[in-house]
């Protein structure tokens, strides 16, 4: 009890000291900081404000609606244009999946993985002068439109006419960009010069797929009444041994399969007997070749297995989550195969 007694005296003696010593207060370190300077700047910009002055006041760490109205009748009319094609559109704070969602990184790729094409609206956002007044579009704006080049979707670039040529509006990127007038209503989303673009980018997006279904034709069958059962849930298949080109490297097709499709569903099959092992049997090399290629591509989130009967599942997938299905009984993995479509498209 004395050692106790003798502890809490010391240490409540230390603490009266730290009260009238600065130096026990803090660390040496936390004594050398200076405060922030652009933090001082905005309490003079706030200060000047309240004074009665004009400023255009860009300290507020994003774009300031007083300062750029943004033009909601515009984007409003985009929007419907796009409902009109059944398309849904995603918005952070307004509607679809990231209508309730914070923005950040993660959240901005989660949406972008789960869409079909983008359309980047640059208005300005940001304005410096001297010696001329110069207008930025939003860092969003930027980050989103990489993301979706990331992601090798359809993007349709529009920037209102006057805009600094940077960044994901830079016309030397080689993507066509499509400048709005200064004035623009919803009018000008019949002329020419947006129909033309716009018709483009719809016709890009629906020849996206929603999934790609690679098998060996040995597994033709069972393939069919996967992609049967994949049509009545709604999503739109690119067909292995249907949809790829004659007279085309296998590489390209496969490369421009991951471009086109959200995601991919690889049955694994028993194709190639193997020595020594009674019964046993790997899928087709081409097959695992498909499945590896994608699983890098999309992730292997976006890819489900499908192994039939026995198949040998490669050593490095073998830490893959698949299905499991014996002689062609889809039925039995077609709850799970809906779940895999809704957590993906």
């Amino acid at each position: 009890m004395s050692e106790t007694t003798s502890t809490t005296t010391d240490l409540t003696h230390i603490a009266r000291r730290a009260a009238s010593q600065a130096e026990l207060r803090i660390g040496a370190m936390a004594r050398g900081l200076v405060g922030s300077e652009i933090l001082k700047i905005a309490a003079d910009i706030r200060g000047l404000v309240r004074g009665g002055r004009e400023i255009c006041n860009l300290t507020v760490g994003d774009f300031d609606p007083r300062q750029f109205p943004i033009p909601k009748r515009l984007k409003t009319a985009i929007v419907a244009r796009l409902q009109r094609h059944d398309l849904m559109p995603q918005l952070f704070f307004e509607a679809g999946l990231a209508e309730n969602m914070a923005w950040n990184f993660e959240n901005v790729d989660r949406v972008m993985r789960k869409c079909v094409g983008a359309i980047v609206i640059g208005f300005p956002r940001w304005a410096a002068s001297p010696p001329a007044t110069q207008q930025w579009i939003g860092e969003y704006n930027h980050y989103e439109g990489a993301v979706a080049l990331s992601c090798r979707l359809p993007v349709m670039l529009l920037a209102e006419r006057g805009v600094e040529n940077r960044g994901i509006v830079w016309s030397g990127a080689g993507r066509p960009i499509t400048y709005i007038p200064e004035d623009a209503t919803p009018d000008w989303l019949e002329s020419q010069d947006f129909l033309r673009r716009f018709d483009g980018w719809v016709r890009d997006v629906e020849y996206r797929r929603d999934v790609f279904l690679g098998y060996c034709s040995q597994n033709q069958g069972t393939a069919a009444i996967i992609e049967n059962r994949l049509m009545r849930s709604g999503a739109t298949v690119l067909n292995y041994q249907m949809d790829f080109r004659a007279g085309v490297s296998i590489l390209d097709e496969i490369e421009a399969a991951a471009a086109r499709c959200s995601c991919g569903i690889f049955l694994f099959g028993n194709n190639d007997p193997l020595q020594g092992m009674d019964g046993g049997a790997a899928p087709r090399d081409n097959v695992v070749f498909e499945a590896g290629y994608f699983m890098n591509a999309k992730g292997p989130d976006r890819c489900l297995i499908i192994r039939e009967d026995n198949a040998k599942m490669p050593a490095d997938l073998g830490g893959a989550i698949y299905l499991s299905i014996k002689n062609s009984e889809v039925a039995a993995i077609e709850g799970r195969l809906a779940r895999f479509l809704a957590e993906n498209l």
